[in-house]
C-alpha cells in the first residue's frame, strides 16, 4: 500500500538490528508523537450512555441508524471516492518491517490482515508488538524476513510470551445500529469493530470507541 513519499520508514533494520531495539524505538516513538493527539475515553463511559439510552432510544434517532449512514469510522472508499486515502490492511504474506512501519504511516494502534479477497483473517497490533519484543527468544528476529503470518503463529504457541488466549479482533456489520456497535464498544477490552460483509467477513471500515464520541459531542 502507498503512502506520500516524504514519510520516512521509522525502523530501518538491515538485516542486522534486534526486534526488541526495533520494537522499542517504535513505540517510544510513535507515543510520544502520536498517542497524546488521540481522542481516547474508557469503555465505561461507552457502557455508562449504553445503560442511560437503553430504554429510551427515541430521545437520540441517530442510535437506531444503521452505522453506514452514520459520519463515523474508517470506510474502504468506493469507487467514486478516488482521492479518499485507503484503510490501512496488510496482507499474511507481508513482513513485521511491513507493519511496524505502517503503524506509524497511518497512525493506527492495529492493522486488519486480509486475504486476497479482502477478507479479515486477523489483526496486527502494537500489542503484538510488545508481546514479541518481551520473549528473548525472538531478539534475534529479521524484520525484513519474517512475515505476519509466521509472527502470529508464535502468538498462537502457549510456551510462548507472545501467546494468549485474548480474543484478538471483534466485528460488526455496516447494517448494525449505531447502539449495538456502542453496546458491542462498551465491553471490556474493546477499543475498534472491524465492519465486516455478512458471510465473506470481506473487511468495509473500522469504527473505534474514540470515533463514536467524536460523533456524539459533534450532535
Amino acid at each position: 500500500m502507498a503512502y506520500g513519499e516524504d514519510i520516512q520508514p521509522l525502523v530501518c533494520d538491515n538485516g542486522t538490528g534486534m526486534v526488541k531495539d526495533n520494537a522499542v524505538s517504535l513505540l517510544d516513538q510513535d507515543i510520544r508523537k502520536n498517542l497524546g493527539k488521540k481522542f481516547i475515553l474508557p469503555c465505561w463511559l461507552c457502557a455508562g450512555l449504553c445503560r442511560y439510552f437503553r430504554h429510551s432510544l427515541g430521545l437520540l434517532p441517530a442510535l437506531q441508524m444503521p452505522i453506514c449512514e452514520i459520519p463515523v469510522g474508517t470506510w474502504v472508499p468506493r469507487i467514486e471516492e478516488p482521492n479518499v486515502q485507503p484503510l490501512a490492511v496488510l496482507r499474511p504474506s507481508a513482513s513485521l518491517s511491513d507493519a511496524l512501519n505502517l503503524l506509524v504511516q497511518a497512525r493506527v494502534s492495529s492493522i486488519p490482515i486480509v486475504d486476497e479477497n479482502y477478507s479479515l483473517l486477523d489483526v496486527y497490533s502494537r500489542s503484538d508488538i510488545t508481546a514479541l519484543a518481551k520473549d528473548k527468544s525472538n531478539v534475534h528476529i529479521n524484520l525484513d524476513e519474517m512475515t505476519i503470518h509466521q509472527a502470529l503463529q508464535l502468538g498462537e504457541n502457549p510456551h510462548s510470551p507472545c501467546g494468549n488466549n485474548i480474543q484478538r479482533f471483534y466485528m460488526c456489520l455496516r447494517s448494525d445500529p449505531l447502539f449495538k456497535v456502542m453496546e458491542k464498544l462498551s465491553k471490556p477490552g474493546v477499543r475498534r469493530l472491524i465492519v465486516v460483509e455478512a458471510g465473506s467477513k470481506r473487511i468495509e471500515g473500522i469504527v473505534s470507541l474514540s470515533d463514536i464520541f467524536r460523533f456524539l459531542l459533534g450532535l
